[in-house]
């Protein structure tokens, strides 16, 4: 039901040509094009691309069609055609509107780049755009994140994915902290800052429907929720990741062997991993505590036949002590203080 391609070489075309056959009897109702930064390459790719995939598989007329793109990268020359192929959602990596962290961070970017790739995206057409917000970066101070979020507000985005800083081993800004070059934020600092941003969303009237993503009404990323509601997608390109049925599967993460098994006609999938039916059941916990309506008791006693506050009865009335879930129309909920905790209360129910 759902594609997510990454830009990687010509040999991706031939991708679609081998894996389309498989899955004749499948509509494309969302299609992500990420990676990399698919804006770096030129429009005329992108839109070949498209046609392409309209070409080898069914895709609906309503899809919801994203892409990634960078802000001193996207221009309105490259909205334009964007809008022309077909692509009717963009999500732009602003991180922060403070020049000084972008530099911390590497990002070939200013603010007034992004701001003016807003307006590049806007002119061209586009009423559906995601903006990153980077939170608890080093050196970063609360009153930056207030001024973040409110050159956001004035701006008519949509949707906004505000999340807190991940350090990826072994790339130079996790050395540099490992090294006390730079310093985390402390865990009290980077909760007022996540704090302060649900609030001042919400008033913006961002809905916060999924742990990191917050919405106006309607605007919902449909293809990121699919991956929460545990539903089917196929990644094509170098890396890519699937999941068809109960099973997960990825593309190499190897360049030359990519383009090899697809010029020798092979997909050649690897790390394959057939779902137990304790990989499901944690899976479904695990990413429907990601969204603000929780886990589904119903549909959870129906695909496992278990009652889930009966398995873990004890569990779960701690953790309501604590008010860190809560219980509502048959769904079970993380409340504001749980979402700080998630991977903790994932854990107990687990």
């Amino acid at each position: 039901k759902q594609l997510n391609f990454f830009l990687q070489s010509q040999s991706q075309q031939e991708t679609q040509e081998l894996t389309s056959s498989e899955y004749k009897d499948k509509t494309v109702d969302t299609i992500y094009i990420g990676g990399g930064t698919p804006s770096y390459v030129e429009s005329s790719y992108i839109a070949k691309l498209l046609k392409k995939i309209n070409e080898h598989f069914a895709v609906s007329e309503d899809a919801e069609i994203t892409l990634e793109a960078n802000p001193d990268s996207l221009t309105l020359d490259k909205a334009n055609i964007y809008k022309l192929a077909g692509i009717n959602r963009l999500s732009i990596g602003c991180q922060t509107t403070n020049d000084k962290l972008l530099k911390l961070l590497n990002r070939p970017h200013t603010s007034q780049q992004f701001f003016d790739a807003v307006k590049s995206a806007k002119l061209a057409g586009f009423n559906n755009i995601n903006a990153d917000l980077i939170l608890a970066l080093p050196t970063q101070k609360l009153k930056d994140i207030k001024t973040s979020i409110k050159a956001l507000g004035k701006l008519g985005l949509t949707h906004i994915s505000a999340y807190d800083l991940i350090l990826e081993e072994n790339t130079p800004f996790a050395k540099d902290i490992l090294e006390g070059k730079l310093k985390q934020l402390s865990e009290k600092l980077s909760l007022k800052m996540q704090n302060y941003a649900i609030k001042a969303l919400a008033k913006s009237r961002f809905n916060r429907y999924e742990v990191s993503a917050y919405s106006k009404k309607g605007y919902e990323s449909k293809h990121n929720l699919k991956y929460w509601n545990l539903d089917d997608y196929l990644g094509l390109g170098i890396a890519a990741h699937s999941k068809i049925g109960d099973t997960r599967f990825s593309n190499t993460e190897q360049l030359k062997v990519y383009i090899s098994n697809i010029n020798n006609k092979q997909l050649n999938y690897e790390n394959i991993q057939n779902l137990t039916d304790i990989d499901k059941k944690e899976e479904f916990i695990m990413l429907s505590l990601r969204k603000q309506e929780g886990i589904d008791l119903v549909e959870y006693n129906k695909l496992f036949n278990e009652n889930l506050l009966e398995k873990k009865q004890n569990d779960i009335a701690l953790l309501q002590k604590n008010k860190l879930i809560a219980i509502k129309n048959e769904h079970l909920l993380l409340t504001q203080k749980g979402f700080n905790v998630l991977n903790s209360v994932v854990l107990k129910l687990i």
